[in-house]
């Protein structure tokens, strides 16, 4: 029996190839729900759960047993858009593996563009360094909203502290394309350095980071 779908999805399947980012959200989960779905037209699934959820993030981001229950979607199918953030978070931290020595900053922006750009809400990190320029641990210190994060010098430090490094470089993102650092950010980063200091831990660099920049708030002075 013919599938009337297979034109539409190996053309979908081009698109996506070529440029995955010329898709609208609901393509995208189209897309995905096509290899759980053979022979059937989840177009109209995938605009469903984008209306009901929003964006493809809040849809990958549902629980499995929630996304069992939604109209048109198998056990196979909730399975696999469950799996894809915890696939995208294993490939990122295999990437990051080959990193296992910071020798310039240049290298700590490598590491929290690959942590952060392909965020949809503000998180911040520390690269726990020892006194051989290895890295001891990559700790993320708090997860924030679409516009803002909430962390505390104490909470920081309680983060770093676990890994007894000499050196630490922090990183967090703006989703804007500005990454200007707020007054906040700046308070923040004065008030971590003093604190380290008098530990004689060395604050190397707070980078923020979006989709097309970064700022290194202590090159550029605080």
């Amino acid at each position: 029996m013919t599938n009337i779908h297979a034109g539409h999805k190996e053309r979908l399947r081009a698109k996506a190839l070529k440029n995955i980012h010329s898709l609208a959200d609901h393509e995208v989960l189209e897309l995905l729900l096509n290899f759980g779905i053979v022979r059937q037209n989840t177009n109209e699934i995938a605009h469903n759960l984008i209306k009901k959820y929003g964006t493809l993030s809040n849809v990958l981001d549902c629980d499995y047993e929630t996304l069992c229950h939604e109209k048109g979607l198998g056990y196979v199918s909730a399975c696999l858009l469950t799996l894809i953030p915890k696939i995208i978070s294993r490939y990122t931290q295999s990437r990051i593996v080959k990193f296992n020595k910071i020798e310039n900053i240049e290298q700590a922006s490598i590491v929290f563009q690959m942590l952060l750009r392909p965020l949809d809400h503000e998180e911040l990190y520390a690269i726990c360094i020892d006194k051989f320029d290895n890295i001891i641990a990559i700790e993320k210190i708090a997860e924030g909203l679409k516009d803002e994060i909430t962390v505390t010098t104490k909470t920081t430090i309680k983060g770093i502290l676990k890994h007894n490094p000499n050196k630490v470089i922090i990183g967090h993102n703006h989703l804007t394309n500005s990454c200007k650092p707020s007054s906040a950010d700046l308070i923040f980063t004065k008030e971590l350095k003093q604190v380290l200091d008098i530990l004689q831990i060395q604050l190397v660099e707070h980078l923020i980071i979006c989709q097309n920049d970064e700022y290194f708030c202590m090159l550029k002075g605080m």
